[in-house]
C-alpha cells in the first residue's frame, strides 16, 4: 500500500521527545509492509540535523515567528492547531497524493486532522489519526487549576478545541488511541466508536538486554522542558526535594528546552541536563523516577519510559493514567507531603527499589510490547 505519514515534529528514534520517537517507530514499522512517504514540520536545529539521515523525508520549516503569524491569522481555531495550518504543507501534501498515488494517509496528533480536507478532493483515500492525547482535556484540566485572564484563555482554546477535534474525530475512517482511557474518552466527548488502541513506542526494544542502573544516589525527573506542564512539575520536585534536604541524595531534571527559571536551579544537588544525545543511559543513571504532575492528558510516554527502564516510579494519577491507574506497581502520591513521604521511603530502602525495577519492567514488557502494535497495523493496512 502507497502511505503517506503525516506529523508536526521530525519521525526518529533520536528524537528530542517521546512522541517523535514513537512516530519514528510507527514510519520504520510501516515500510517493512509498504511504500511510505513522510511529510513533516521541521521545528528546530535539532531537527534539521535528523532530517540529514532522511533524504527521502519531505519538510516544510517553521518557526516561532511563523507561530505568531498563524495564530493571528486562523483566531477562529485552537492555536496549536493554527500553528500546523501551512499553505506550503498543503501543497506538498496534494502533491505528493498525486506524484505517489497515495491510498491511506496516517496523521500524528490531533492537528494534523485539518488535513482530512484531502479527502474533498480524494474521497477514496483512507484517513487515520493517531490521537496522543485528548486535546480537550488537557484543556480543561488547565482551565480547573487556573484563574483570572489564564482561566478565560484555557476555557475559550478548550470549547475551539472541543469544535475542531471533534470534526477530526468524526470525520477519520479509524482514530488509533494510546491507551484505553483515552478511547472511552473519545467516546464520551464525541462519540467516537471507530477507535483502536495500540501500544505506544516509548524507546524500549524488549528483546534487547536489560540496561543495568548505576548505584548513584540519585533519582530524576524526566520530560520535553519546553512544555509547560512538565516545566511545572520539575520546579515542584526541586522545591520539595530542597524541603527535604536528604544526605548525599542529587536530583536530575532529564529533557530538552529548559527554561532559564529552571536551568537556574542548576546546583551541586540539582542537575538540568538539556538535550541529552542518549537519554536512555541518562535515565539508568538514577534509582528511581518522580512526576509531580498535575496538568496534561493522554498516556504519559515519558513515565513509561522510566518504567520500562526498570526505574521504580513515583507518580500522580495523571501521571499514571493509561499505564498503571491502579498503583499496581507505580506508587501513587499527591499532595507534597505525599511525595515527600514516597521519596523518603525509596531512598532509604534499597531491596523495595529493587523489587520495584523487577516489577516495573515486567508489567511494561507485558503491557506495552510494540508488537501487538505491529499486528494491528498489519490488519488496518493490510
Amino acid at each position: 500500500m502507497n502511505i503517506l505519514h503525516l506529523s508536526p515534529y521530525v519521525p526518529d528514534l533520536r528524537a528530542s521527545h517521546a512522541g517523535g520517537v514513537l512516530m519514528g517507530k510507527t514510519v520504520e514499522t510501516l515500510k517493512k509492509n509498504h511504500r511510505v512517504t513522510v511529510l513533516t514540520f521541521c521545528n528546530d536545529e535539532y531537527e534539521r540535523k535528523l532530517l540529514a539521515d532522511h533524504p527521502d523525508y519531505q519538510y516544510v520549516n517553521t518557526s516561532p515567528k511563523e507561530y505568531a503569524r498563524k495564530v493571528l491569522t486562523y483566531p477562529q481555531m485552537p492555536n496549536m492547531f493554527a500553528l500546523r495550518r501551512d499553505r506550503l504543507y498543503w501543497k506538498k501534501l496534494c502533491e505528493a497524493v498525486e506524484k505517489e498515488q497515495i491510498e491511506a494517509i496516517h496523521a500524528e496528533y490531533t492537528a494534523m486532522g485539518q488535513y482530512i480536507r484531502i479527502k474533498e478532493q480524494y474521497p477514496h483515500i483512507r484517513f487515520t489519526l493517531t490521537e496522543h492525547d485528548v486535546t480537550l482535556q488537557s484543556y480543561e484540566r488547565k482551565s480547573e487549576d487556573s484563574t483570572g485572564a489564564k482561566r478565560r484563555y484555557y476555557r475559550t482554546e478548550a470549547r475551539k478545541v472541543a469544535r475542531y477535534e471533534g470534526k477530526y474525530i468524526r470525520e477519520a475512517d479509524l482514530v488509533f488511541a494510546l491507551n484505553g482511557k483515552d478511547r472511552d474518552l473519545l467516546r464520551e466527548k464525541y462519540g467516537a466508536e471507530h477507535v483502536r488502541v495500540i501500544h505506544p513506542y516509548y524507546g524500549i526494544d524488549f528483546d534487547a538486554a536489560p540496561m543495568e542502573r548505576t548505584g548513584e544516589k540519585n533519582f530524576c525527573f524526566i520530560g520535553h522542558m519546553g512544555r509547560s506542564e512538565n516545566h511545572e512539575a520539575a520546579m515542584r520536585l526541586i522545591r520539595i526535594f530542597r524541603e527535604m534536604n536528604p544526605e548525599g541524595w542529587k536530583l536530575t531534571i532529564i529533557g530538552a528546552h529548559p527554561r532559564p527559571e529552571l536551568t537556574a536551579e542548576e546546583s551541586d544537588r540539582v542537575h538540568v541536563t538539556g538535550f541529552v544525545e542518549d537519554i536512555n543511559a541518562e535515565i539508568t543513571k538514577a534509582q528511581f523516577a518522580v512526576f509531580p504532575l498535575i496538568h496534561g492528558a493522554g498516556i504519559k510516554l515519558k513515565v513509561l519510559l522510566a518504567f520500562g527502564l526498570g526505574l521504580p516510579v513515583i507518580t500522580t494519577h495523571v501521571g499514571a493514567e493509561g499505564i498503571d491507574p491502579e498503583g499496581t506497581v507505580i506508587r501513587l502520591a499527591e499532595t507534597d507531603e505525599e511525595f515527600r513521604r514516597e521519596i523518603e521511603t525509596m531512598m532509604g530502602d534499597p531491596a523495595l527499589r529493587e523489587q520495584l525495577s523487577r516489577e516495573s519492567r515486567a508489567y511494561a514488557g507485558e503491557h506495552f510490547h510494540w508488537s501487538a502494535t505491529e499486528q494491528i497495523f498489519r490488519e488496518v493496512y493490510g
